[in-house]
């Protein structure tokens, strides 16, 4: 049995019409694509560098004029009169002015302020004497009893030195008490001696050995 060829179902056929069309939309998607893929490979690639300005043109620095030079010091010549002025200067005519207020060192020396410095400076006898200072030594007598006692002290200026007293002792001991009173009664039996010393003499030695002890009996305290 066969089938007829009209009794078959019939598909429809594209149109020419219909086929331009796709081939329209598949041309402007590949026109799409490159465009897009074109894009993104300018993106990755570096950018030109921008060419910097040209320079102005600067010209060159003209040379600096050599300064004039300074004319010389002008100072009045000596032979110079009082009626005409010198007005013409140079290296042969110049004489330098010599050195106001100038005093000679044998001037200075006679001058009464330079007398008086050199008078101050100078050590005096007085001073030399201030400056002698001995030390003496002596067995003194207990003043209320019968022991004896070393007793040092020394002298300034043919004075006692009252702190100087017994100082061979320990400060503030019995036997630094008693050696100082002892001295005390020593000082004026000195005092004493020596004033009828220099009353039969009258010699420098007497008189200075009465005035140090005739003033440490009056002045010399065992308790200070």
């Amino acid at each position: 049995m066969h089938a007829d060829p009209h009794d078959a179902p019939r598909h429809p056929q594209p149109t020419r019409r219909s086929q331009l069309w796709r081939w329209s939309l598949a041309l402007l998607a590949g026109l799409s694509l490159s465009l897009a893929v074109l894009y993104l490979i300018a993106l990755q690639l570096p950018s030109p560098p921008v060419p910097a300005p040209p320079l102005a043109h600067i010209p060159p620095a003209q040379p600096a004029q050599a300064a004039a030079p300074l004319a010389a010091p002008t100072r009045p010549s000596q032979t110079s009169t009082a009626s005409a002025r010198q007005t013409d200067f140079n290296d042969h005519n110049y004489v330098p002015r010599p050195a106001d207020n100038i005093i000679s060192s044998r001037e200075i020396r006679q001058s009464s302020a330079y007398r008086q410095i050199t008078q101050a400076r100078a050590p005096t006898q007085q001073t030399v004497q201030q400056q002698s200072v001995t030390h003496e030594t002596a067995w003194v007598r207990q003043w209320s009893g019968h022991a004896r006692y070393l007793a040092e002290w020394a002298v300034h200026n043919n004075r006692v030195d009252y702190a100087s007293v017994c100082t061979n002792h320990r400060r503030g001991s019995i036997d630094y008490r008693e050696c100082r009173k002892a001295v005390k009664q020593h000082f004026k039996r000195i005092c004493q001696q020596s004033r009828e010393r220099y009353a039969q003499s009258a010699d420098a030695e007497a008189l200075a050995r009465e005035q140090r002890y005739c003033s440490a009996a009056n002045g010399f305290s065992p308790m200070g």
